[in-house]
Protein backbone atom coordinates (compact mmCIF):
# COMPACT_ATOMS: atom_id res chain seq x y z
CA UNK A 1 0.00 0.00 0.00
CA UNK A 2 1.08 3.31 -0.84
CA UNK A 3 1.76 5.73 2.07
CA UNK A 4 0.39 9.13 1.45
CA UNK A 5 3.87 10.74 1.66
CA UNK A 6 5.20 8.66 -1.50
CA UNK A 7 1.69 9.55 -3.10
CA UNK A 8 2.94 11.50 -6.57
CA UNK A 9 1.59 14.77 -6.20
CA UNK A 10 -0.26 16.76 -8.86
CA UNK A 11 0.95 19.99 -9.65
CA UNK A 12 -1.49 22.42 -9.39
CA UNK A 13 -3.10 26.29 -9.96
CA UNK A 14 -5.91 28.00 -8.12
CA UNK A 15 -8.13 26.97 -10.74
CA UNK A 16 -7.63 23.28 -10.51
CA UNK A 17 -7.13 22.56 -6.70
CA UNK A 18 -10.81 21.87 -6.54
CA UNK A 19 -10.30 19.05 -8.44
CA UNK A 20 -7.77 17.13 -6.43
CA UNK A 21 -9.74 17.57 -3.22
CA UNK A 22 -7.86 15.45 -0.13
CA UNK A 23 -5.28 14.53 -2.18
CA UNK A 24 -1.83 15.60 -1.99
CA UNK A 25 -0.65 18.64 -4.40
CA UNK A 26 2.18 21.01 -5.36
CA UNK A 27 0.94 24.67 -5.87
CA UNK A 28 3.75 27.33 -6.97
CA UNK A 29 3.07 30.98 -5.45
CA UNK A 30 4.00 34.53 -4.78
CA UNK A 31 3.81 34.81 -0.78
CA UNK A 32 0.89 37.70 -0.46
CA UNK A 33 -0.03 38.18 2.91
CA UNK A 34 0.99 36.46 6.41
CA UNK A 35 -1.59 36.20 9.31
CA UNK A 36 -0.29 37.28 12.48
CA UNK A 37 -0.62 34.03 14.26
CA UNK A 38 1.97 32.89 11.56
CA UNK A 39 -0.02 29.43 10.66
CA UNK A 40 -2.14 31.33 7.81
CA UNK A 41 -0.62 32.27 4.63
CA UNK A 42 -2.15 34.16 1.50
CA UNK A 43 -0.45 32.75 -1.55
CA UNK A 44 -1.22 34.14 -5.45
CA UNK A 45 -1.24 31.23 -7.75
CA UNK A 46 0.72 31.17 -11.07
CA UNK A 47 -2.88 32.01 -12.43
CA UNK A 48 -3.43 34.73 -10.23
CA UNK A 49 -5.87 33.15 -8.26
CA UNK A 50 -5.14 33.81 -4.19
CA UNK A 51 -5.16 30.56 -2.10
CA UNK A 52 -5.03 30.15 1.77
CA UNK A 53 -2.62 27.83 2.96
CA UNK A 54 -2.78 26.78 6.47
CA UNK A 55 0.89 25.36 7.75
CA UNK A 56 1.10 22.98 10.58
CA UNK A 57 3.43 25.01 13.05
CA UNK A 58 3.73 28.85 12.61
CA UNK A 59 6.20 30.57 10.91
CA UNK A 60 9.86 31.22 12.74
CA UNK A 61 10.77 33.44 10.18
CA UNK A 62 9.70 36.05 7.41
CA UNK A 63 8.51 34.41 4.21
CA UNK A 64 8.03 36.52 0.96
CA UNK A 65 9.10 36.07 -2.90
CA UNK A 66 8.08 32.66 -4.56
CA UNK A 67 7.24 29.69 -2.72
CA UNK A 68 6.80 26.01 -3.54
CA UNK A 69 4.33 24.43 -1.24
CA UNK A 70 3.66 20.51 -0.81
CA UNK A 71 0.84 19.99 0.67
CA UNK A 72 -3.14 18.56 0.72
CA UNK A 73 -6.03 20.45 -0.67
CA UNK A 74 -9.59 20.70 1.37
CA UNK A 75 -12.22 22.79 0.19
CA UNK A 76 -11.56 25.57 2.41
CA UNK A 77 -7.49 25.75 2.56
CA UNK A 78 -4.75 24.12 1.59
CA UNK A 79 -2.64 21.68 4.17
CA UNK A 80 0.93 21.70 4.50
CA UNK A 81 3.11 19.61 5.57
CA UNK A 82 6.08 21.08 3.52
CA UNK A 83 6.96 24.39 2.21
CA UNK A 84 9.91 25.28 -0.20
CA UNK A 85 11.37 28.65 -0.26
CA UNK A 86 12.99 29.51 -3.66
CA UNK A 87 15.82 31.50 -3.28
CA UNK A 88 15.47 35.40 -4.39
CA UNK A 89 18.01 35.21 -7.38
CA UNK A 90 15.90 31.41 -8.93
CA UNK A 91 12.61 34.12 -8.41
CA UNK A 92 14.04 36.72 -10.80
CA UNK A 93 14.27 34.82 -13.44
CA UNK A 94 11.05 32.53 -12.89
Amino acid sequence: MVSAADEPRMRVNGATLAQHNGRPVVLMGQVEKIDPSGIMVMVKASDGQSVQVKLQEPLQENLEGLIEIHGFWSRSSSYVPELCVLPHGICQQF
